[in-house]
């Protein structure tokens, strides 16, 4: 629903979130991006927030690149 407010153009002032696995890095995305907004609570299960050994390995793969795009498939690797 955040990403979507976010289209619409709604900024909520204080905003608390729980994320699996790639809704982490999601949410570490939309925190760059969105430097007026203000997270106040973050519980990230499963997210890879170092990288992902696999990316490294992947990364170069056109299909990974295909499924994931070529921005992802960069921001996944290890130190990205």
């Amino acid at each position: 629903r955040l990403v979507e407010r976010l289209r619409m153009g709604v900024r909520p002032r204080r905003v608390h979130a729980v994320a699996h696995s790639l809704g982490g890095l999601v949410l570490r995305r939309i925190e760059a991006d969105q430097r007026e907004l203000r997270f106040d609570r973050v519980v990230c299960l499963g997210s890879p927030q170092r990288g992902a050994v696999m990316a490294e390995a992947l990364h170069e793969a056109w299909l990974y690149r295909f499924a994931l795009g070529t921005r992802a498939s960069l921001d996944l690797r290890p130190g990205a």
